[in-house]
């Protein structure tokens, strides 16, 4: 199976499809802040409409969204993911939620390494 990078109109209708799901992913964030207090900085790769980054904005997160079908705010990141990503900076909390399965399998390592080189390394204890 090939790889094409979505049209206009294809990025349009998967924003409509994921929309229902913002309050959902809102939750999610909260219950992770709750569980581990809300992160200084925070990076959702594949952040569809941008519903966790905004929650994490909204609790004063210095966040931001890298996607291929994110809305025109500054704090959002239009990008393939299946592409090498430097942003020149780390973050406390990254997540990655329903992006890999929709990638192709040789998009994977880029993605893992995207994100090992944006995770800030937890300090010892």
């Amino acid at each position: 199976m090939s790889y094409t990078r979505p049209t206009i109109e294809e990025i349009e209708a998967r924003r409509a499809q994921l929309a229902p799901f913002d309050g959902w992913n809102e939750r999610a964030f909260c219950q992770i802040c709750a569980w581990m207090g809300i992160p200084h900085s925070y990076l959702d790769l594949g952040s569809g409409t941008g519903a966790m980054v905004n929650c994490a904005r909204k609790l004063s997160s210095d966040a931001y969204g890298v996607d291929l079908i994110n809305g025109p705010e500054g704090h959002f990141i239009t990008h393939d993911l299946t592409e090498a990503l430097t942003l020149g900076g780390v973050f406390d909390l990254i997540t990655c939620l329903e992006v890999a399965e929709h990638l192709p399998l040789d998009g994977h390592e880029t993605l893992v390494d995207t994100i090992a080189r944006h995770l800030r390394p937890k300090p010892n204890m």
